[in-house]
């Protein structure tokens, strides 16, 4: 009986072991990229980004990093950053998993027929969430916000960065 206790042990650790064993450090923190930062000196990629091509353009994407390290309350956090081309600019880092939504989702969130793309996340009764749209500088991105508390409609949205191309 001690011998099945000891391997039981030895084999929860392990498997403990092997579950830590992520890529955590090959994760690079939007806050160390700097703007124009391109992705072939960005690092390999950690297998927690999205980089499937989304929205209308290919060429002009949202990539959402899910953020290994939990905050303090452990809540999950995922990285917003527009892709243009080769160029990568960080937007912001928001709670919750972010997800794409496609164009069928744009009337229901007031985002505009033209937009390229958009994306968000809801967590713990409030969401934050981007779209962007062309323009003749390069591509504006707008925020957006909703919470569970609020006594009136919409997302909310305004214009947070605009980025040359």
């Amino acid at each position: 009986m001690k011998q099945i206790s000891c391997v039981t042990a030895i084999f929860l650790m392990m498997l403990l072991a092997a579950c830590g064993s992520g890529s955590v450090n090959s994760v690079a923190s939007l806050n160390d990229k700097l703007e124009g930062t391109y992705i072939e000196s960005a690092g390999k990629d950690s297998g927690n980004t999205s980089a499937v091509k989304r929205g209308k353009e290919s060429s002009i994407q949202f990539l959402l990093t899910d953020i290994p390290a939990m905050n303090d309350l452990d809540n999950p956090q995922t990285e917003i950053t527009v892709q243009i081309g080769n160029k990568l600019i960080a937007i912001d880092s928001i709670l919750g998993a972010a997800q794409y939504y496609t164009e069928s989702n744009y009337k229901e969130m007031g985002i505009p027929d033209n937009a390229i793309a958009a994306c968000g996340a809801w967590w713990a009764g409030a969401g934050d969430y981007f779209y962007m749209v062309r323009t003749s500088k390069g591509v504006a991105v707008y925020q957006g916000w909703q919470d569970e508390q609020q006594e009136d409609a919409g997302y909310h949205w305004k214009l947070y960065r605009e980025i040359a191309e």
